[in-house]
């Protein structure tokens, strides 16, 4: 996203007058004698590509980098109220529910067991029981 102002930086520091920078501005120069015109020009495409690049970036990062989870809670604090986030089973070991359980038996907190009738996605005759543990 930033590459841009990498590649000004570089042209800067290596006193380049044919770097990338300046491109439009020689062009400009040579054909119209305005030379200011290729460097507002540039400087125009950049941001409008940096925008571009930032939405990009907040798409992958808000509906595809952790399964939507971003957007999950955006949906949550929001009280939109649909599409929540359901985590799948294996998210939570074995080995981190039996020590959630047992810290919770330790520290006489209370554990509720519900089981819960849960159809299936494309037949609604054919449900399963699930169990939900609350700690």
């Amino acid at each position: 996203m930033l590459d841009f102002f990498i590649v000004d930086v570089i042209d800067f520091a290596d006193q380049n007058p044919d770097g990338d920078l300046f491109k439009l501005y020689n062009y400009y120069q040579k054909t119209q004698n305005a030379g200011v015109v290729g460097l507002f020009l540039t400087l125009l495409i950049q941001f409008a590509m940096l925008i571009f690049n930032f939405f990009i970036f907040y798409n992958y990062i808000a509906f595809v980098h952790c399964d939507a989870r971003l957007s999950d809670i955006y949906l949550r604090i929001s009280g939109i109220g649909r599409g929540y986030h359901m985590p799948f089973d294996n998210e939570v070991s074995w080995n981190y529910l039996k020590q959630t359980y047992s810290l919770g038996e330790i520290n006489n907190n209370r554990i509720v067991v519900n089981k819960l009738r849960v159809p299936q996605n494309y037949n609604n005759k054919d449900a399963f029981i699930a169990k939900s543990y609350q700690f």
